[in-house]
């Protein structure tokens, strides 16, 4: 039988395991800070621009199809398109505004 070496640092898999559940907690923070922004830019465009949640949602949906349908013409050519919200915690890539 053959022994597992042991380090002094513990178990590496329980240092993988916990190191993955904090990144996993910081994605999830970042989400949240994303959803925040969300939230508050639609409420500041409902209050100043005087439109409804439902203009501003078919609003958002439309410019989705437009990223969307940029990002297909973007690949066709090699490209890639990335967008990128950065805060002081970490950065998250959106695919969709509606996300």
């Amino acid at each position: 039988m053959t022994k597992k070496p042991v380090t002094q640092s513990g178990n590496m898999s329980d240092r993988l395991r916990a190191r993955l559940a904090e990144k996993d907690l910081h994605k999830q923070e970042i989400e949240a800070t994303w959803q925040d922004v969300l939230s508050s830019s639609q409420g500041s465009l409902a209050a100043h621009e005087e439109l409804s949640y439902d203009e501003i949602t078919k609003g958002i949906r439309f410019t989705d199809i437009y990223i969307e349908t940029l990002r297909k013409y973007i690949r066709s050519k090699g490209g890639t398109l990335e967008i990128t919200a950065t805060f002081p915690d970490g950065k998250m890539t959106i695919n969709k505004l509606s996300q």
